[in-house]
């Protein structure tokens, strides 16, 4: 299980090796960078407005970043309710070399469906959430986006939970095609969610939520497309 701080050298599917590894507080402006490229690309030279778009969302995310690195105790704490359990993971997959190709977000947080929709399929009022799954163009397709939601899995099991959950996109046919394929099933969002958060400004996305029992073991990684395929 890849759920320790020790790195683990991998291949992708194309021969390419990477490293599975906990972010680090130094390289949060490159991760933002590497988020913003993928979800947000920068535009030609010319293209003044994109390019303006994308250095405020990078500057946005590294403000994002900072603060749920080192004050999520504190972030939870304002949630309605509180939450007691204060957990959160940056993962990051990144070539031999050092350099980040790939990361993901993981925390606790409360359950995104509505209540009624929730407990009649079971679902706990809590649970682990995948947000900011992005990988670098160039080393798409080589598992390396799959091995990230593999190792969000294996952390939630020893965080004590059995349920993953994230949102994706409506319009993002290739991600919801990339998360059933690995086991995930769409439900209707709960704007509600946004609120019990803090992130009333979210709530005007039109998102899908997913998520995920992991009592079984986790399925066999399968070839998909891997960009930008988790935001929140």
């Amino acid at each position: 299980m890849i759920v320790h701080l020790k790195k683990l050298v991998k291949a992708t599917t194309t021969g390419t090796p990477f490293v599975l590894r906990r972010g680090r507080a130094h390289e949060l402006d490159a991760l933002a960078t590497l988020s913003t490229d993928v979800f947000t690309p920068r535009g030609k030279w010319f293209d003044v407005w994109q390019n303006t778009k994308h250095l405020l969302m990078v500057w946005d995310l590294q403000a994002q970043f900072y603060n749920r690195f080192y004050n999520w105790r504190s972030i939870v704490s304002e949630f309605v309710p509180p939450l007691q359990e204060s957990r959160y993971a940056l993962l990051v997959a990144a070539t031999p070399s050092g350099s980040a190709i790939g990361m993901t977000e993981l925390c606790v947080a409360p359950r995104p469906v509505a209540a009624a929709v929730g407990g009649s399929l079971g679902l706990p009022d809590t649970g682990p959430y995948l947000s900011n799954l992005a990988v670098v163009q160039e080393y798409r397709r080589g598992c390396i986006g799959q091995s990230l939601v593999r190792w969000c899995e294996e952390l939630s099991l020893v965080w004590g939970h059995e349920v993953l959950y994230l949102h994706v996109d409506v319009s993002n046919a290739k991600a919801i095609k990339f998360y059933e394929n690995i086991g995930f099933v769409p439900l209707d969002r709960d704007l509600a969610w946004y609120e019990q958060i803090g992130r009333q400004d979210l709530a005007e996305k039109d998102q899908l939520v997913l998520f995920k029992r992991l009592s079984a073991p986790a399925d066999e990684w399968q070839e998909g497309d891997e960009s930008g395929t988790s935001r929140t």
